[in-house]
């Protein structure tokens, strides 16, 4: 009986730990200068493993990503590549 409460004692805390750590989504539209849809642009944030790629209609979104301030980098050949730092919280 005792190890059942050391158990659910560090599943407790475990579960208090992960829900206090926020996690937010970056999500948006990528489109040109003349304000058409740029599909398969490479999003990335710079210093974190994360990256993903528009799709057809410019559409595009980053998951699971914790506070703090990071720099999205789009990037595509033939497209000038852009840069804009955001900050993240709840």
């Amino acid at each position: 009986m005792i190890m059942y409460r050391k158990i659910t004692a560090i599943a407790a805390i475990l579960l208090s730990a992960f829900t206090l750590t926020a996690q937010n989504n970056i999500s948006g539209k990528i489109v040109t200068s003349d304000g058409q849809p740029a599909a398969q642009v490479n999003i990335e944030l710079k210093g974190l493993n994360k990256t993903c790629i528009s799709n057809q209609d410019g559409y595009f979104e980053i998951k699971n990503i914790a506070n703090g301030k990071y720099d999205l980098i789009v990037s595509f050949v033939g497209l000038q590549t852009q840069q804009k730092t955001l900050a993240l919280s709840n």
